[in-house]
């Protein structure tokens, strides 16, 4: 698992979530997490989620457009898996992908990429944001994950 699929899990286990993560599959498909969230109680499902994480500092400038993008992500990572998931979480769920910083020569097409994505029932949350929040949510005792003790590290040592 990689540091950003590693924020983003801490963010939602922060929040009440129960994570499957890192789920393989036969081709070499991976589902990055399949999420679900009880209530109080535990009686009842309040929410079901397929996750995916697209974060690199290195695809911040794609050679498709974002209708390329849009639809070959949506088909490799969502489409292609979309009858296991069912299995797990039933057919009542919600797919999310969380996005980094996306450039098309050299232009910023997040927000373009953003309503495609909508399109296809897709909820798309930033990555950045949710960064800012477990950041800003961060106190001094020590937390079990190494990537977020380094983002600790790195609030309390600059000294924000």
């Amino acid at each position: 698992m990689n540091a950003a699929e590693e924020i983003v899990k801490y963010w939602y286990q922060k929040k009440g979530y129960f994570l499957m993560e890192s789920i393989g599959l036969p081709r070499g498909k991976e589902i990055d997490f399949l999420v679900v969230k009880l209530s109080k109680d535990s009686k009842r499902i309040l929410d079901r989620l397929h996750i995916e994480v697209q974060v690199s500092n290195r695809s911040a400038n794609y050679r498709d457009n974002p209708n390329e993008i849009a639809r070959d992500y949506h088909n490799k990572k969502f489409k292609s898996v979309e009858r296991f998931v069912r299995e797990i979480l039933g057919s009542n769920y919600k797919m999310v992908e969380v996005r980094g910083k996306m450039a098309y020569r050299n232009k910023d097409i997040r927000d373009e990429y953003i309503k495609l994505r909508r399109k296809k029932g897709v909820e798309v949350i930033l990555f950045e944001k949710i960064l800012e929040e477990v950041i800003g949510k961060l106190r001094t005792n020590t937390e079990g994950n190494s990537v977020i003790q380094a983002l600790q590290l790195v609030k309390f040592q600059k000294g924000k």
